[in-house]
């Protein structure tokens, strides 16, 4: 889901990750003083065993990696991967923050529909 943005009928989600990011950020800037780094991942669709249904559905797997500027699926190595470098001393100066790895999702404006208009004609 799109950081940010309202999605109807999601208003929990939308509140929780909401709270998880603005707890990471006060907790990084508490903490720093005592040497403890608090950072957060957030990440896109993920290739897991939670979404297998989805990515079965050709259609809606489709639509939805559409909507990703990198057209894929993220795998879990590659959230690991970010959690390693959060954990490691290559980001030893890194709090508060967090780490969106989402294939460019939550930087794409205007999204898929956007792009659609444009190819179309329809935007100048």
């Amino acid at each position: 889901m799109r950081r940010g943005a309202g999605v109807p009928s999601r208003s929990t989600i939308a509140v929780s990750k909401a709270a998880v990011i603005a707890l990471t950020r006060t907790l990084g800037a508490e903490w720093a003083s005592a040497g403890v780094r608090v950072n957060a991942i957030l990440p896109g669709w993920t290739a897991t065993a939670e979404t297998a249904a989805v990515r079965a559905n050709h259609d809606v797997s489709a639509g939805l990696m559409h909507a990703v500027p990198m057209h894929r699926w993220g795998t879990p190595e590659q959230i690991a991967d970010s959690a390693v470098y959060l954990a490691g001393d290559a980001s030893e100066l890194v709090t508060g923050r967090c780490l969106t790895i989402d294939g460019g999702l939550s930087a794409y404006v205007g999204g898929p529909t956007l792009l659609d208009l444009l190819a179309l004609g329809r935007l100048g």
